[in-house]
């Protein structure tokens, strides 16, 4: 093999290596500070995200509606990823603020953390919810294990409502992080497999070959059509030949 050849090959896997990584890159939008009221009015949410601190918000946290700001508890949650990006929609919080469930973005293990007052009560890893870890798409920082669209938080009820890329629905209680309801779809046995599959029959050939008796004398028709035109035009230039005209 020669030299230039083995460079080629080197080249072309590199090149291809570096595709790769560029289009499994992930891109965010920079997260802002920000402050959500409670239904109540009684709680404000401080979202001021590690990687983008405002000096002009408090540390985050839950606090009480007052002027100023007074501390309810602390949220303290940088080690849910190697970043520490954390994003205000990671967050679900209970109508009082005083639970919350945390959906990180930007991590390739954890699914959720589950907080009562800023105290964290229950983990779930994304492999404690999918059953088949092929199914989920992971890329330089995220792992997409989730049906996002179907997600879904009743805050009367405080139930909050997953569905995984296998289609499997999860219900938790949000203030203890306990699945109340599983709804997983529903998978045929192989004898009822077997009942329900569709039995083709083979192609009855007479009838089969009836079908095509149109199309095959159109198109017999056609190819002796062009055979005449070839064959006239043959035969008129075979008389100039024979018969040349000369000028006077």
């Amino acid at each position: 093999m020669s030299s230039k050849l083995i460079f080629s090959i080197t080249l072309a896997i590199s090149v291809a290596f570096i595709l790769s990584v560029i289009l499994q890159a992930d891109t965010f939008v920079r997260p802002e500070p920000s402050k959500t009221i409670s239904a109540g009015g009684s709680r404000v949410f401080v979202f001021n995200p590690p990687t983008h601190l405002s000096d002009s918000y408090p540390a985050m946290g839950v606090y009480l509606n007052t002027e100023p700001l007074e501390l309810n508890y602390i949220i303290n949650i940088w080690d849910i990823n190697r970043y520490g990006m954390l994003f205000e929609s990671d967050f679900i919080l209970s109508s009082d603020f005083e639970y919350f469930a945390l959906i990180p973005t930007v991590s390739k293990d954890t699914a959720l953390r589950f907080y009562a007052r800023g105290r964290m009560v229950k983990t779930y890893y994304i492999e404690d919810l999918v059953h088949d870890m092929s199914a989920v798409l992971f890329t330089v920082s995220t792992a997409w294990w989730e049906n996002w669209r179907a997600r879904d938080f009743d805050p009367i009820n405080n139930r909050l409502t997953i569905t995984t890329v296998e289609d499997i629905t999860y219900t938790f209680d949000i203030r203890s992080g306990e699945i109340i309801n599983i709804n997983e779809p529903y998978v045929p046995t192989s004898y009822e497999a077997e009942q329900d599959t569709e039995v083709i029959a083979p192609p009855d050939e007479a009838n089969t070959l009836q079908h095509f008796i149109p199309l095959i004398a159109t198109a017999m028709a056609a190819l002796y059509f062009i055979v005449a035109i070839i064959k006239k035009r043959c035969n008129s230039y075979s008389a100039l030949s024979n018969n040349p005209t000369h000028s006077t």
